[in-house]
């Protein structure tokens, strides 16, 4: 059997375990490429913040644990509302892996920048608080280098500056970043 063939299998198998406890409600999963990339190209439209350019838009790419999505996306929607009850969010996240990818989006305003700091820290706290981490797949760039130093003590911020010397010692790859994945 292939592993495209064995991936397919684990899939179904999980979509009706999900079906009968009720879990899910609605899933497609492609069958030929040509679906694969109609699939793609869906999600694709489906992020709103292109359509939106008259809003500030925050946005996440955070994991947390697979048992915390539900409460985390809930807590996370009326901490942002908390801050600015005219905000709208939307989420979207991979199967079974925790990773959410979480955008809000506020009026541009004279204040939208001190709203959004203030969403920023209400939400990476909410990260935190539920075992997160406010960096889920692409490393440690520019934007969120200074967020992640709030969550990490001084030994584990050190040891990731650390690992990055490791790996690019002079510093050529992408500088100043933290971490490059």
């Amino acid at each position: 059997m292939s592993d495209r063939q064995d991936v397919g299998e684990t899939l179904t198998a999980l979509f009706e375990a999900g079906f009968e406890t009720g879990i899910i409600s609605d899933a497609v999963m492609a069958s030929s490429e040509a679906q694969e990339k109609n699939l793609w190209e869906i999600r694709e439209q489906m992020i709103p913040h292109q359509y939106f350019s008259s809003y500030k838009m925050m946005k996440w790419d955070v994991s947390v644990p697979v048992d915390q999505i539900i409460s985390f996306l809930e807590a996370a929607e009326i901490a942002i509302h908390d801050i600015d009850a005219t905000a709208f969010t939307y989420a979207v996240g991979h199967v079974g892996d925790g990773n959410i990818h979480l955008s809000a989006h506020t009026a541009k305003t004279d204040t939208a920048e001190q709203t959004a700091t203030r969403i920023y820290d209400r939400v990476d706290a909410l990260v935190w608080d539920s075992g997160g981490s406010i960096v889920a797949e692409h490393g440690v760039g520019l934007l969120y280098r200074d967020r992640v130093q709030s969550q990490k003590g001084a030994l584990e911020y050190e040891m990731l500056q650390r690992l990055k010397a490791c790996f690019d010692p002079d510093g050529l790859l992408n500088p100043g970043k933290l971490v490059n994945m």
